[in-house]
């Protein structure tokens, strides 16, 4: 886990570079630009709520028991769900859809075989319980319609209050795509090219 957390980091550096010299081709101001930073803006607010709820059930829960309720009664992997919901909203946040595509790879490249993984080994650790659990809930995209919350939720608070402040750290992407905006607006950046 420290690997893929080591490689988000780097390739979002990477991107951020990019992201420095390149500009939204999209007019600032306009409809198109305004709705994409928004629903940047957006999706990013719901990678924090969903990754929070998320970290709610599995607090503590790890590779312990089988959690199947809340938001894993929808999806197997709902932090990665949510993951991959701020990463399009970071690229949303820039006003470009070459910007989506480039976070969408590093999602599909830090995130993918790290899915395949954990399947392998949550069947290998609860067995017939997991497959059953398989075959009813889709891995990543949420069926709401399979929706089931307990009475009572008992979690980590420690693991939780950490999950909490990490997803909250989500949101600083919009602010910086927003100052990058300004400074390539102003001229304090130079564009060296522009993408949609």
């Amino acid at each position: 886990m420290k690997n893929r957390i080591l490689l988000i980091k780097l390739l979002s550096i990477s991107a951020l570079g990019i992201l420095l010299i390149s500009d939204s081709a999209y007019l600032k101001g306009s409809a198109v630009h305004l709705l994409m930073s928004l629903s940047g803006l957006i999706l990013l607010a719901i990678a924090i709520f969903g990754r929070t709820w998320a970290a709610a059930f599995i607090s503590g829960k790890k590779n312990i028991s089988l959690v199947t309720s809340g938001p894993y009664s929808i999806t197997r992997h709902p932090l990665y769900f949510f993951s991959l919901l701020g990463f399009i909203g970071a690229g949303l946040s820039f006003s470009s859809l070459f910007a989506v595509i480039i976070f969408i790879f590093i999602f599909l490249l830090t995130h993918y075989q790290t899915i395949i993984k954990e399947e392998n080994q949550l069947c290998i650790i609860f067995g017939s319980d997991y497959d059953t659990y398989k075959k009813k809930v889709p891995c990543l995209t949420p069926n709401y319609k399979l929706l089931s919350n307990p009475n009572n939720l008992v979690f980590s608070p420690k693991k939780f209050t950490k999950s909490v402040f990490e997803s909250s750290l989500i949101i600083i992407v919009y602010p910086v795509a927003q100052l990058i905006d300004w400074l390539h607006v102003n001229s304090y950046l130079p564009v060296v090219f522009r993408v949609y």
